[in-house]
């Protein structure tokens, strides 16, 4: 096994170890509740002990602005340190796609001129937060986790409907639309490489810039490459790493690096002064 893949998972079961939560099917209240961690990882699982940024930052947008403030400082403070590593060492729903990504071998290839739509969906997340706000509490519905997010329905839309049987009057059209967003998002995720992370994820746009400026860089040796493009092959991103080192895609994954027969590719900290 990859050491990414032994990551990856011991990350999945670090943020939610409390799994006897998917037999009561309750949620975990504890004080960790209150930490944010870098990736999606839905608060509303019955399985996690943190809370989801992105989650977050829509929640108390309106009625906490400090608070929200305070997640993004976060976040952009891990993007400066290490770009979107987390996305590709530490996020269940990567995870998932990068799993799914071994049922098929050859992959359809989309222009990137699609990706764009993530930033579509970054602004309806956080304008969205804003204005959707619920009369009587002052707090946003946060949009994303209730009209989009395919990670809140695997985690835990369909966790807690199956285990809690009172939340089951709740089910409605809103529950289905989400049913069937996760279930095209997982079909594609076995024909195209992690389809959710570059067109929908609102939180890789945001983490996607401070690859040009995190500490952590990935570097090419263009006088070592031959073009076998292996690097492009084996890309979860679906990137050609040699155009452009600080692309906003690249998630850190480090699979170019150990594909690439003439050890072109590398990751690390500059020397001072280097950029």
């Amino acid at each position: 096994m990859k050491r990414r893949r032994r990551a990856q998972i011991a990350f999945f079961f670090a943020f939610n170890p409390n799994l006897v939560g998917f037999l009561r099917g309750s949620i975990f209240t504890g004080i960790t509740k209150g930490v944010c961690i870098p990736v999606l990882n839905c608060y509303s699982c019955p399985a996690a002990i943190f809370a989801c940024p992105v989650g977050a930052m829509q929640t108390v947008a309106g009625s906490a602005a400090q608070l929200s403030r305070s997640v993004l400082g976060v976040l952009l403070f891990v993007g400066a340190l290490v770009g979107r590593a987390p996305c590709g060492w530490a996020c269940p729903f990567g995870l998932m796609q990068d799993l799914l990504a071994g049922l098929q071998k050859h992959k359809l290839r989309l222009r990137r001129s699609w990706e764009k739509l993530r930033y579509a969906v970054l602004a309806f997340t956080v304008v969205g937060a804003f204005y959707m706000v619920d009369s009587q509490t002052g707090v946003s519905i946060a949009p994303f986790c209730r009209y989009i997010c395919p990670q809140g329905t695997l985690q835990a839309g369909i966790p807690l409907m199956a285990a809690n049987g009172s939340l089951r009057h709740l089910i409605g059209g809103l529950f289905w639309w989400k049913v069937g967003l996760l279930t095209a998002v997982l079909l594609a995720a076995v024909f195209i490489k992690r389809p959710f992370c570059r067109f929908i994820c609102p939180l890789g746009a945001l983490l996607g810039p401070t690859n040009w400026i995190s500490r952590r860089q990935v570097y090419v040796d263009c006088s070592a490459c031959v073009d076998c493009s292996n690097c492009r092959e084996v890309c979860p991103m679906d990137i050609d790493i040699r155009r452009n080192p600080r692309d906003f895609q690249c998630i850190r994954c480090g699979d170019c690096s150990e594909a690439c027969p003439e050890a072109a590719i590398s990751q690390g900290i500059p020397p001072d002064g280097d950029g």
